[in-house]
């Protein structure tokens, strides 16, 4: 993983308190929800023992024409449609051809 050697002993420990914390914090926008799933991935939680950690988790708040917005209560955009389409995409919940994807590129 990460770190250095001599620290390495010390990575499961620490990244099980990442992922206990990740798995509790609350979100508030998509650019929470989009860091928190990509660090989920990386610290191993994105089972299904884990929705928040599930990539299915980042597409609830998909708009019927296929974007996202930074909050619940706006209209899509397209920062939020990108960060959503990568982090789905990082985290392996996103087809290479679905409707995310074409309203992200405006298609």
């Amino acid at each position: 993983m990460w770190g250095r050697l001599s620290r390495r002993t010390r990575l499961p420990n620490e990244w099980k308190t990442v992922r206990d914390w990740l798995l509790k914090a609350s979100t508030k926008d998509t650019e929470d929800r989009v860091f928190r799933l990509l660090a989920l991935k990386e610290v191993g939680a994105t089972d299904a023992g884990n929705p928040r950690g599930k990539p299915s988790a980042a597409k609830k708040r998909n708009r019927t024409d296929g974007s996202w917005s930074q909050l619940d209560d706006k209209p899509g955009d397209s920062y939020a449609n990108g960060q959503r389409v990568f982090c789905l995409n990082r985290a392996g919940g996103l087809a290479r051809r679905t409707r995310s994807i074409n309203a992200a590129r405006g298609s």
